[in-house]
């Protein structure tokens, strides 16, 4: 038995005390660890490009177009993105009272303990991110299209053209938003509403297309 444990041990320390190993092992999941933190900073200081444009409206309902053209006004998303830094903090704080408490029910922690230092750290972070990207407010011009002599898919196509050299910058169609009939009135014998449909230019910043579906979502 000694003997086996000798081969095991004298294998074990070949395969461990090899650079590879060691690399592997401990080099790697440390380099990995670190990196986070660096990558979540880089993806929250990355700003949102200056976009502007028009977004299609079509509204089959008839109700809603008025509405969400108001919604996508510079003005409305402005008053979004102000609303949210507020929230978050307000959030943070509840989240570090409730906490606080809950200590202090068991054991005695002081207030200000309940959350530690890295997180308030990253909720600062976050908040100021969010503000950051406030003063990159998307220039959108909303156009609400006839639904009954629109070409949908006409919309569709505009997307995907290159813009013309005659066409100025705020009238290239960046968007189209398609209202279903029963997204305000729920169609006679269903209990569901309807929805929309949102097409876009390829390569669009995903942040500038959350803040089109905010405005129609908040508009029906």
């Amino acid at each position: 038995m000694s003997r086996i444990l000798q081969i095991a041990r004298r294998e074990f320390v070949s395969t461990a005390m090899t650079k590879a190993f060691i690399i592997g092992a401990f080099v790697i999941p440390g380099l990995s660890v670190l990196a986070i933190p660096l990558i979540i900073r880089l993806t929250m200081a990355a700003e949102a490009p200056k976009v502007v444009g028009t977004v299609a409206i079509v509204d089959q309902s008839g109700e809603a177009a008025d509405l969400v053209s108001a919604s996508l006004t510079p003005e409305a998303i402005a008053q979004r993105r102000g609303e949210l830094p507020a929230q978050m903090q307000r959030q943070a704080e509840e989240a570090q009272d409730a906490g606080a408490g809950v200590g202090g029910m068991g054991g005695g922690a002081a207030p200000g303990e309940a959350l530690s230092p890295e997180a308030l750290e990253q909720t600062g972070d976050a908040i100021s991110a969010v503000q950051r990207l406030s003063s990159k407010i998307p220039e959108l011009t909303p156009v609400v299209l006839d639904p009954g002599t629109a070409d949908v898919e006409a919309q569709k196509q505009r997307l995907w053209e290159e813009p013309g050299g005659s066409e100025a910058v705020g009238d290239r169609p960046l968007a189209l938003v398609v209202i279903d009939a029963d997204a305000v009135r729920r169609a006679e014998g269903e209990d569901a509403f309807g929805t929309f449909a949102l097409y876009h230019r390829p390569k669009m910043d995903d942040r500038i297309l959350d803040e089109i579906r905010e405005g129609v979502r908040g508009a029906i």
